[in-house]
């Protein structure tokens, strides 16, 4: 009598479940890490330059009011309450409140006049206009995984988004509690919110597409 005995473990894996495969391989073989810059409060008007900078995933998730950010050779894009920017590669940048704005002030600059206190740069008065929880993902810089190299300029989460919605929800809570356990929670978001957006953007490529062609090639271990 043949042997029909049958594993889950023998049927053929759909092509979404290669793909998330591959994006736990990417995001253990980067071994991210989230920290956080500040907490910005700024009157409009403003303008501020921040410089590039290797090796990090810059982000912007909008507290409260509302803001632009803008990287060379893009349109800036719109930040309102809830939303969420990523920038690969620590890409310079325009944080502004202006879309047209060109005369930006030098981060550096901004936080000479005005020292970051705690958590929180303050620049202006009384109640401010808009407030931003900035920071950064950090990856191991020996890894050279060519999804970094194929990640589009900005990525942008939006806070009505099916995919990301209750975890940019979740960041938005945590920020303005700052309570017990808050830091740890944010930067586990954070890193939530970079795998969601990796996840989005891979099952809405089409396979010729190279950002699909790189994840579903991740460097052999010998790489």
């Amino acid at each position: 009598m043949p042997d029909c005995r049958y594993s889950f473990a023998d049927r053929p894996k759909p092509a979404h479940c290669c793909v998330m495969d591959v994006l736990n391989d990417i995001c253990s073989s980067l071994r991210l890490k989230a920290e956080l810059y500040f907490h910005a409060a700024l009157d409009a008007p403003f303008a501020v330059r921040l410089p590039e900078e290797e090796r990090h995933i810059r982000f912007h998730h909008m507290l409260s009011g509302r803001a632009y950010v803008a990287v060379p050779g893009q349109p800036a894009v719109a930040l309102n309450p809830g939303d969420m920017v990523l920038v690969p590669e620590g890409a310079s940048q325009i944080l502004s409140s202006d879309a047209a704005a060109r005369d930006a002030i030098p981060l550096e600059a901004v936080l000479a006049a005005h020292p970051v206190e705690g958590d929180t740069l303050r620049v202006g008065h009384g109640a401010p206009d808009c407030r931003i929880l900035c920071g950064y993902l950090g990856f191991d810089p020996g890894i050279l995984h060519p999804v970094l190299s194929v990640l589009p300029p900005v990525i942008v989460l939006k806070r009505n988004d099916a995919t990301c919605g209750s975890a940019l929800q979740l960041l938005h809570d945590e920020a303005l509690l700052s309570g017990p356990g808050a830091f740890f929670v944010l930067h586990r978001v954070v890193e939530i919110l970079l795998i969601q957006s990796l996840r989005r953007e891979a099952t809405a490529s089409s396979p010729a597409h190279p950002y699909m062609e790189a994840l579903r090639d991740p460097p052999s271990p010998s790489a």
